[in-house]
């Protein structure tokens, strides 16, 4: 029975981002002015055997989930001006391919953003001549596109957050003409220690909290996830591992796009 197509979406802003072992593509998006320049992407293959790989457009947005949701193209979507270069090539093993692309539309494109999925489907090679039963799975790999047209506003709004014992959630709206991501930093203290660095920024836990202070997370990068403009969406994060039972205070401070974000949130942790 044929396997299934591994599906691996490449839309959050990392530069280097190895699939399932096989390949990688770096950057892993390109977010551009729309102008007559060109610009790559590097798709390296990892393994020890050549990869045939067709390069396809197509327009997308993102769902409630934050996923990948393919569109319907239109003269005003970014996949319908792509040009890109090569479509269709064989990436030997440990080497890679540049693949470029540059934005030419016949049409005056509105003010805002634009946006395509690039994505390399590897093809089928013909199998081992030898009949023992092998799992073969294909990759996918969309490496997002986001063109810009005029000037570029990225800001918003933290509409709520909730948090718990295994992480937390935060409904950000996007009310600005790009997709914006948080920046930042989030820091999950005991109660008490938060009150002892309220009242002596200095002052260490005391040593009854020792328990559950071992069981914050240390100082940790906020979540990425892309809000489309217009979107009103909730980004998620989970702990490396749950809280032991206490008292906590999430406290984030960062920005959203220009705008900034932050403040504290306090819960608990039932036993």
């Amino acid at each position: 029975m044929p396997i299934p197509r591994l599906l691996l979406l490449a839309c959050l802003a990392f530069a280097w981002v190895p699939v399932s072992g096989q390949v990688a593509i770096s950057p892993q998006m390109l977010d551009v002015p729309v102008d007559n320049r060109t610009h790559a992407f590097k798709l390296y293959n990892l393994s020890a055997e050549p990869k045939k790989v067709r390069v396809s457009l197509t327009n997308f947005d993102l769902d409630d989930n934050n996923t990948v949701r393919e569109q319907a193209s239109g003269e005003q979507s970014l996949d319908t001006w792509l040009v890109v270069s090569p479509l269709e090539f064989t990436v030997k093993p440990n080497g890679y391919q540049t693949v470029r692309l540059s934005i030419r539309p016949a049409v005056e494109l509105a003010p805002g953003e634009h946006r395509a999925m690039v994505w390399f489907d590897e093809q089928p090679t013909p199998k081992a001549s030898d009949k023992t039963p092998t799992l073969r799975v294909r990759f996918r790999i969309g490496a997002a596109v986001y063109g810009q047209v005029g000037k570029t506003e990225r800001r918003g709004a933290l509409r709520k957050v909730l948090v718990d014992g295994s992480g937390f959630a935060i409904a950000l709206a996007n009310t600005g003409n790009a997709n914006t991501r948080l920046d930042g930093r989030y820091h999950v203290h005991t109660k008490s220690e938060y009150k002892a660095k309220r009242a002596k920024p200095a002052a260490a836990p005391k040593p009854e909290d020792a328990a559950t202070a071992g069981a914050a997370p240390a100082e940790t990068r906020l979540p990425t996830t892309p809000v489309l403009p217009g979107a009103l969406r909730v980004v998620r994060h989970k702990f490396a591992s749950p809280l032991a039972p206490g008292a906590y205070v999430l406290e984030l401070e960062g920005t959203f796009g220009e705008t900034p974000v932050g403040g504290t949130w306090e819960f608990e942790v039932a036993k």
